[in-house]
Parts: structure tokens; C-alpha cells; sequence
């Protein structure tokens, strides 16, 4: 089963610009992908305190999924509920469509739907000066 991203969040004109005046090699996966972590952690706990009352394993199997690879240059990070070992997670899906989706006897809880509908517009606005601040320091550097 393969996991496809769903979002997809694209810069704006100023980033272009200085990636630009960077060159192709401006910035390495590896640093874009801990901004990701960075501002992915207000949406993991947003999440997780949407998540109802369980025996607390959905609640702790919330986190960033790992053990994906992607493609040089398309650095992603995927956040849910986690179900390898030691996370139970495996639930989630039940919980968040409920009764929409699943033969189940509650309604869903859109938990993660809401909680990334509220993360959305803080979290780009602090993912995009997070990668600023990071290309204006590589800038700066190549400049010295």
C-alpha cells in the first residue's frame, strides 16, 4: 500500500527569488524536512487533543510517520497516526470517517481534518519564515 501525500504547500514569489540568487543546491532536503518537523509539532498536538477518550493508544500513536523515503529534491513528512510497533494506531481511520465511511455505530470525529483546517494558515505563514530566516543565512554566508 502506497501513502501519497494529499497537501502540497508551495512558495511564494520571495522564496522564489532567493533560491533564485541561490542556485539549485540552495538548500538541502535534510534542513527543509526539520522546518517540516518543526512546524508539524502545534499540528500533532492539535490532534492529538482532539483525539476522544481511549484506552490512550490513538492518543500516543500520533506523531510524524517514519521510514518514508522520497525523491531528492521533494522532501515530505507525513503526520497520523502511526501503527508499527509500538504505536497502536491502526484505529484511526474508524474513528476520524465513522459511520460515513464504515459500518461502525458512532459518527466520525474529523479529528485530523479539523485540527489541519486550523494549522493551515498559522502553519504556513510559520513554515515560510522558518525557511526564510534559513535561505537568508545560506545567502548571507555566500556573500561573506
Amino acid at each position: 500500500m502506497a501513502i501519497i501525500p494529499t497537501t502540497s504547500i508551495t512558495g511564494d514569489q520571495k522564496i522564489d527569488q532567493i533560491l533564485k540568487a541561490l542556485g539549485k543546491e540552495a538548500i538541502k532536503d535534510a534542513d527543509i524536512k526539520a522546518v517540516l518537523r518543526k512546524v508539524a509539532r502545534p499540528l500533532i498536538n492539535d490532534i492529538k487533543s482532539r483525539t476522544p477518550v481511549d484506552e490512550g493508544t490513538l492518543r500516543k500513536s500520533i506523531g510524524i510517520i517514519k521510514g518514508l523515503k522520497g525523491r531528492k529534491g521533494k522532501p515530505f513528512i507525513i503526520v497520523g497516526p502511526r501503527y508499527y510497533s509500538p504505536y497502536k494506531g491502526f484505529h484511526a481511520h474508524l474513528i476520524e470517517a465513522g459511520s460515513s465511511m464504515y459500518n461502525v455505530g458512532y459518527p466520525g470525529t474529523k479529528m485530523i481534518f479539523q485540527a489541519f483546517q486550523g494549522w493551515k494558515s498559522g502553519g504556513y505563514s510559520v513554515m515560510k519564515n522558518q525557511l526564510l530566516g534559513l535561505l537568508e543565512k545560506k545567502l548571507s554566508k555566500l556573500e561573506k
